[in-house]
Parts: C-alpha cells; structure tokens; sequence
C-alpha cells in the first residue's frame, strides 16, 4: 500500500521500518525538502508532521546553529555526496540536545527519483553507552585522573581519585585544593595559572592528603584538549603516586651523602670504570687525592695512569689490564705524582683493591663486567715525611728489644709518659753507645 505524505508517494512498509528504528528518521526530496519524518522524530521535537515538513524541521535546530546546518545542508546537496554535521536540536520540552545530523543520497526504486536519507543520533545518548564501557575502563586504571574545563573547573575524576581522597566528585568540586599540602600549594596554583593561560602541557610533582591523613608523592600530568567531542577544550590529567620513588631517592641521597662524609674522614676514595665505554668514575676524595685540577679529563684511564710514579706505572698499568682480561681481584700499592711537586704513596687499606662489580661474568651485551675499587692514600710532602719517621722509629724499638746488655754494666731504661719518648739513665746510655 502507497501512502502519501505532503503530496509524495511513500511505502506503508517503509514507513513501518522508520518508525521503528530507535533514532530520528526523516526523508527529503533531490531539493532537500523534508518528505516524510519518523515518528520518534515527530514525538521528540513535539512538531506535527505538517509543520516540520518542507524546510519546517528548521524550527527544531538552535537558533545558534541553524545558520551553520543550513549552509552545510545545501553544500551537501550540491555535492549528492554523504554527509554529518553536529547541531543542537530542541526537545518537546524545550531542551536542547546535541545531535549528529547524517544524510546520504538514494534514489526511489518505484519513481527512481533521488531522495535522500536523514539520521539524527543522540550524541549524548551514545556517549552514555559508550561511556558506561570507558568509565569502568578508567575506574579500573590504578591512578589518580580527572578532567577539567578550560578555565579548571572539575567536570569528573575516577574511582581511585575520590577514594584516594575520601570524597565524592560533589565534594571536589567544592574543595579542589583542600587535600594539597600547604607547602606544594603556592607552586601548584602558579603553575596552573601559567598553563590554562598559555595551554601548554602542565607537568608537576606535589604532594596529596589521602583519606587515612597520610601524604604521599604524586606526580601529575595535564594535556589541553582543544576540539573535545562536543567543540568544548578540556584538561585531562593523569597522577601517578611516586610517594615510594621519592622515598627511595632521599634515602639514596642520604646514603651518597654519609658515604661522601666517611670517605672525607677516612681519606678514602672510591672509583669505578666500564670497560663497555671506557668511562672511569670517581669520588670528590679521590679526585682531592690525585689533585684533579677543573681543566684535567678524569673520566677516562689515561689520566689515571699518568698521576702514577714512572717508575711503579707499567707495573701497575700491566696488572690492571691483566686482572680486567681475567676477570679477577686487582691489589696493587704505588705512587703517585700530583702537581706542585707533591709526592703521595697510594696505599688504600695497604693497597689498592678493585674486584668485578657484577663479579666474574660476561653480559648480555657481549661486554665485561665494570670494575669498582677504593683506596686509601698516604702523603708524604717534602721535609715531613711521616712514614720516614715511623720506620726509624719502628727500627729504634727493634734494636732495644733485640739488644743483650753486659749484666754487670746493665743500666735501667726509663719509659716516658710519651710513648713516642724514650730516655736511660747514664749506664744505661753507655751500654747503648750514647755515652
């Protein structure tokens, strides 16, 4: 059965299928006159058919955007090509909602005239079903996300965030700062302030009250995105709680710092070299001991091997290349020449250590392991030999020790209050040769 519709033939059966289709349906002729609409149509926009016929179904489109839809409406005509553009159409109550407004061209198989195709679809209505599958996506998503309008009014955050914080979304909106800590505040706010005007990328570490009253670390993350589903620019961040990283770098630090501090005291240095990249690493202490002046290039062997006496170098320059072919333990004890003419024995524990870093192994990589070692230096400057003065004083200790006095000549020794003194008395200096 034919049925007519503003003076145009339309299939009672093909009426049956728009009708029945859960979206907003109408047909208009080659010139874009609206010929038939659905009934969903007619009911949503509360019009009759007679008035949303010909160019009637203007009178539903937001008097923002009918100007626009119009235009594009005629190109599209013009064109006999497929087309959508987004408009706002206006509900039986006075609402209005955004729409996609799609049209493709067809020709009737009866009169074989063109017609062409209108859908409306309800944005909002597949964002809903599409964003049930992305919010549980999201709430799901172990960090901390939000998103925020142009000017950072908070529009939505997910599960982990309000219950990070404690808070429904209600309640962030109303308190967005309340959980930052006092001391973070100044630069957060600043920070932002500079991004929502410029739209660059904002990017900041700060520390947040959780629900239990604990602050942790976070690190936060925050991209402009100008042309949003629905045209509108938006802030989409990202926090990722580092609390446990921080934690681990301040220790780290800590320890750098105590380690630096015992070397100082101890007149201890440590180094370490990659034979991957022939890089030589080295602590402030030992730099101090070598007298690395700011200009000297320390990051690599030969300087090291140069600061060696000439006589000890190739010696201990054949020892240590030895050692880093096998892979084994490297002792060795030298001296070492410094600027200003200063003369220094390296003796670091008695002797310079150095072992494998990763042991004795060969690394995926196909290069040895590094080797780290650490000594532990002795100066001796010209006109103040320490170590000149502990050998003959070593000596002197011996020869008494060993020393067989006549008995009928045998005088007393008399030990100072300074151990580092000692005196006899005249027989006793006779006996000894002092006499």
């Amino acid at each position: 059965m034919i049925a007519s519709v503003a003076g145009y033939p339309v299939d009672d059966h093909v009426r049956a299928v728009l009708d029945a289709m859960p979206t907003l349906v109408w047909v208009a002729d080659a010139d874009g006159a609206a010929i038939y609409l659905s009934r969903r149509w007619l009911e949503y926009t509360g019009l009759s058919a007679h008035d949303a016929s010909g160019d009637g179904w203007t009178s539903a489109v937001h008097h923002d955007d009918i100007d626009r839809v119009t235009d594009y409406w005629r190109a599209v005509l013009a064109s006999r090509e497929p087309g959508e553009v987004n408009v706002r159409l206006r509900r039986f109550d006075g609402q209005y909602r955004p729409f996609l407004f799609c049209a493709a061209p067809f020709h009737h198989v009866s009169s074989g005239q063109a017609r062409w195709c209108v859908t409306n679809i309800d944005i909002d209505h597949l964002l809903r079903s599409s964003g049930r599958q992305v919010h549980a996506i999201v709430d799901n998503i172990p960090a901390l996300i939000a998103i925020h309008s142009r000017s950072g009014e908070l529009e939505y955050s997910s599960r982990a965030a309000q219950e990070s914080r404690g808070q429904d979304l209600d309640e962030m909106k109303q308190s967005p700062f309340n959980t930052v800590h006092p001391d973070d505040l100044p630069a957060l706010i600043d920070t932002q302030q500079r991004s929502f005007t410029t739209g660059e990328p904002l990017e900041f570490e700060l520390r947040l009250r959780r629900a239990d009253g604990v602050y942790r670390w976070c690190h936060m993350r925050s991209v402009l995105v100008s042309d949003d589903y629905d045209g509108a620019a938006r802030w989409y961040t990202v926090g990722t709680d580092i609390h446990d990283r921080k934690t681990a770098e301040d220790a780290l630090r800590r320890s750098e710092t105590f380690l630096l501090e015992v070397q100082r005291l101890s007149r201890t240095g440590g180094w370490r070299f990659d034979p991957a990249t022939g890089v030589v690493e080295s602590s402030p202490e030992i730099q101090r001991a070598y007298a690395v002046q700011p200009d000297e290039d320390f990051a690599h062997p030969p300087f090291w091997f140069d600061r060696i006496h000439p006589d000890d170098r190739p010696r201990v320059q054949a020892l240590f290349e030895q050692c880093l072919h096998a892979k084994t333990e490297y002792r060795a004890g030298y001296r070492i020449v410094r600027r200003h003419s200063v003369s220094v024995r390296n003796r670091p524990s008695g002797d310079e250590r150095c072992r494998p870093s990763r042991r004795v192994h060969r690394g995926i990589d196909g290069h040895d392991g590094a080797l780290a070692g650490n000594h532990r230096a002795r100066f001796r400057r010209r006109g103040t030999s320490r170590k000149r003065a502990q050998v003959a004083l070593g000596r002197g200790q011996h020869s008494r020790s060993g020393s067989t006095l006549d008995r009928g000549r045998q005088g007393r020794i008399r030990q100072s209050p300074d151990p580092r003194v000692h005196g006899t008395d005249a027989r006793g200096a006779e006996t000894m040769g002092d006499g």
